[in-house]
C-alpha cells in the first residue's frame, strides 16, 4: 500500500514521518508526500542487503545508510533509497551539526529493491533520477526476476552476488 498526500495538505515531512513510524516517507519537489510501509519479505531483503553492504564497507570505508534515511536532492525532493553509500571524504565534508537533518547530498551509490507491488518501470525511473542528480552508481535489485539493473561505475570491490537478497525471507 502506498499513500500520497497532496502538496495542498499543510503537513511537514517531519510530522508525517513521526505519525507513521516504520513507513518510508519521501517528499517530492512539488511538495507532495509519498509513504509506504515495508512488507515482511521486503524487510528481510532490506536486511540481507544491509548485511552485504556493511560487510563490504569494512574494507571500502564510507558510510552505509538504510531505507529510512532521507536525502535532500538538488530539486529539494527528499528521497530515501532502499540503501545508499557515501564515500568518507564526501561525508566528512558535511558539517557535523547538519548530519542529523535530511542532508543535501546525493549518495554515491543508491539502491532500490523491488517489492511485489512495485512497478519495475517506476523503479528504473527512480534509479535514473538518482543518476541525473549525481549518483555515481545506481542499482535496482529485482528479486522476482532474480536480476539486477545498474547504471554508472560501482565502487571498487562492490558486491555483485545478490543471491542472499533474492532469497531472504523465502525459506
Amino acid at each position: 500500500m502506498i499513500a500520497r498526500i497532496p502538496p495542498s495538505a499543510s503537513l511537514t515531512l517531519e510530522e508525517v514521518s513521526a505519525a507513521n513510524p516504520g513507513w518510508k516517507v519521501e517528499l517530492e519537489a512539488d511538495g507532495s508526500i509519498t509513504m509506504s510501509p515495508t512488507g515482511t519479505i521486503s524487510g528481510a531483503r532490506d536486511s540481507a542487503l544491509m548485511w552485504l553492504l556493511l560487510d563490504w564497507q569494512r574494507s571500502a570505508g564510507g558510510i552505509v545508510f538504510g531505507s529510512s534515511t532521507g536525502f535532500t536532492m538538488p530539486d529539494k525532493a527528499v528521497l530515501s533509497p532502499d540503501a545508499a553509500w557515501i564515500a568518507q571524504a564526501r561525508w566528512s565534508a558535511v558539517p557535523e551539526d547538519r548530519r542529523d537533518e535530511y542532508v543535501a547530498i546525493v549518495p554515491d551509490v543508491c539502491i532500490e529493491v523491488a517489492s511485489k507491488t512495485d512497478s519495475i518501470h517506476d523503479l528504473v525511473g527512480k534509479i535514473q533520477r538518482y543518476r541525473r542528480y549525481g549518483a555515481a552508481y545506481v542499482l535496482l535489485i529485482d528479486p522476482y526476476g532474480r536480476r539486477t539493473l545498474s547504471e554508472g561505475d560501482p565502487p571498487a570491490e562492490f558486491p555483485t552476488d545478490f543471491t542472499s537478497v533474492f532469497d531472504a525471507g523465502m525459506t
